[in-house]
């Protein structure tokens, strides 16, 4: 894991979650001046990834603990209702450092499944 010093779109970064609910993972969306919004992540433990949720949460910038690298990726849907013949997919990412993919996946656990999300969020598309 790195020190977060310059952020970019895109990046990986290991955050605490608004509202006081302990780590978080996520990929930054767009970088303002004293904050970021980050897409959350959530761990899918049985591929090894971490999928993006796609709500995004407006965090400070001092909340991020580090930058990590990662592999990005694509997983089809499983959702057979809505995705029949297997057409969608998942954006998705790979831990590089297992060390540290491992350290992350501890300190989410930790926080809880319901992390973070009294913080402020919004869908895609802006709405609440």
């Amino acid at each position: 894991m790195e020190q977060a010093a310059q952020l970019e779109e895109w990046d990986i970064v290991l955050y605490d979650a608004p509202g006081g609910g302990g780590a978080a993972l996520g990929r930054v969306a767009s970088v303002a001046a004293d904050e970021l919004r980050v897409e959350r992540l959530e761990e899918d433990a049985a591929n090894q990834v971490w999928i993006v949720h796609g709500a995004e949460e407006r965090v400070p910038r001092g909340a991020v603990r580090a930058t990590l690298a990662a592999d990005y990726l694509q997983l089809v849907d499983p959702d057979r209702v809505s995705n029949p013949h297997g057409e969608h997919a998942l954006e998705a990412y790979r831990l590089l450092d297992q060390a540290a993919a491992a350290a992350v996946a501890a300190a989410v656990a930790a926080a809880g499944p319901a992390a973070g999300r009294g913080g402020q969020q919004e869908g895609r598309d802006g709405a609440e």
